[in-house]
């Protein structure tokens, strides 16, 4: 029996009470360790903890973090070709157009830097098959690393009190399973010393967040776990971050790092951070402003090119990084007119024309937009769901309008923004059991799967996340929330 069905098998077990016992212990040990958001009005909201457990094989999740650091590294590559042949300013243009000013200039001044990546997060969705495929990739505040250790300790501790097992062996489960804030700890003070950092002993840590950054639970938790690991972490805002003498100095300690956890579209770039963020290497800040990596046109252009002897030769693809994007990257490919290659590999006369045909099977994607906003599912469209009306606020149209597939992909084509066409990776809700105040009750629920990965310096992260929703379009927030993602092993142990 799987470490699954074992723990559905305990719950079935357990009287109604006992239940209700384990789900608000499990939620309020989550929520005191930071899985909250906070919304703009101030208020702090719980993130949904799911308590039925994501198991996962130890090698599974390397295969899969694997393959998220090779199609990184293969975006890089990618990146190099782009930002050295002057043919490309046309498409450069359409993928980078809509950059702030200073995206735009860290673009310029920091696309070389990526070996200074301390940590990425590629999402993945896993299909009917058992395949990840990778959806999107999160370069600039790869998040959930926080939130994912907070769920996951607090599921195998809620767990094993419930058991009657003692703190110790909790600790001792919790340790084996890993912790997602001690990789990115472990990568931050590499890349550190490959800068010139000074190796072992407490290091000062900033972490430069906006003033009411939503995920202030999770930068909370980071700062309470690197300071039991013996260092001095703290919570900065770009105002009080200044250049002194040609140090940074934040809110008058003067870091030996800074972790960057504020979008550059938010900064105003004529501050002392902003002008900080596009000299990394001179500040040690991590990670540099990589916008231009989570470009959804970016991995449209690395599919087609993976596919392609003579594209994968001259941006200088090997082997491996090929085929984990023919594994791991569903068939993508910039919206526009003309001539490519298919799904199955059979040749397209005109992408626009067979985009129109094959609505069903198709997402249709803006190419640089975040949380879901500019992704349609174009079965959703055909079948007259919800979706219609997210279509019709793009496209500026009454609410009595009829909106569909045909509509979309005429505005996708005029835009002045890329969009990217992807093909739709067919996906089944689980049973699974979510937490609010009233307790826990089952709900059928879409999941991914998120790895993190980093580039340059060992040691590599390895672990991941589950996100969890009702929707296809994943959303924690949006009926959704996050589960605990344990090792097969520990589950097992745990439920000894």
């Amino acid at each position: 029996m799987s470490a699954r069905e074992r723990f559905d098998a305990l719950w079935d077990t357990l009287t109604t009470e006992q239940q209700a016992l384990l789900a608000r212990d499990y939620a309020a040990r989550a929520r005191a360790d930071g899985a909250f958001v906070v919304l703009a009005d101030a208020r702090q909201v719980t993130i949904p903890p799911i308590l039925t457990p994501a198991a996962i094989e130890r090698t599974r999740m390397r295969e899969v973090s694997q393959q998220a650091h090779l199609i990184t590294r293969a975006l890089t590559k990618l990146t190099v070709d782009l930002m050295e042949d002057p043919s490309r300013a046309p498409l450069k243009q359409r993928l980078f157009g809509a950059f702030t000013p200073l995206e735009a200039e860290a673009l310029g001044a920091t696309w070389r830097k990526s070996e200074q990546l301390v940590m990425v997060r590629v999402d993945f969705l896993v299909d009917t098959a058992g395949r990840a495929r990778a959806l999107e990739v999160n370069s600039t505040i790869p998040a959930m690393q926080g939130y994912s250790d907070a769920v996951a300790a607090a599921f195998i501790r809620a767990v094993s009190a419930a058991r009657a097992r003692p703190e110790a062996f909790a600790d001792a489960l919790v340790d084996d399973n890993g912790r997602n804030s001690d990789d990115l700890l472990e990568s931050l003070l590499a890349h550190h010393r490959r800068l010139g950092g000074r190796d072992g002993g407490a290091q000062s840590i900033a972490i430069v967040a906006r003033s009411g950054d939503a995920q202030y639970g999770e930068l909370r938790h980071y700062v309470r776990r690197w300071e039991a690991l013996g260092h001095r972490a703290f919570i900065a805002t770009p105002e009080v971050v200044r250049i002194e003498d040609g140090r940074a100095v934040a809110d008058g300690v003067i870091p030996d790092l800074i972790y960057r956890h504020v979008f550059a579209r938010r900064l105003d770039p004529a501050s002392d951070f902003a002008r900080i963020c596009l000299q990394p290497e001179h500040f040690h800040l991590f990670n540099p402003i990589s916008s231009h990596l989570e470009v959804k046109g970016m991995l449209g252009l690395l599919s087609a090119a993976a596919a392609d002897e003579g594209d994968a030769a001259r941006i200088g693809l090997d082997g491996d990084e090929r085929l984990a994007v023919a594994a791991a990257v569903p068939w993508t490919r910039l919206l526009q007119h003309g001539a490519t290659s298919g799904p199955g590999g059979e040749r397209i006369d005109d992408l626009a024309g067979w985009v129109r045909a094959h609505g069903r099977a198709l997402v249709l994607k803006r190419s640089w937009d975040y949380g879901g906003k500019g992704v349609f599912l174009g079965n959703e469209l055909t079948d007259g769901a919800a979706t219609e009306a997210r279509l019709r606020a793009l496209l500026g149209r009454a609410p009595a309008d009829v909106v569909g597939w045909d509509a979309l992909v005429d505005f996708a084509l005029a835009d002045h923004d890329a969009w990217v066409v992807q093909e739709l990776v067919p996906a089944l809700p689980e049973r699974m059991l979510r937490v609010d105040d009233a307790g826990a009750a089952p709900h059928d629920l879409y999941t991914d799967l998120s790895a993190f990965t980093n580039l340059g310096e060992a040691p590599r992260p390895s672990g991941g996340a589950v996100r969890a929703s009702e929707s296809r379009i994943v959303n924690i927030l949006g009926g959704g929330g996050l589960a605990p993602l344990v090792r097969e092993d520990v589950l097992q142990r745990l439920l000894d």
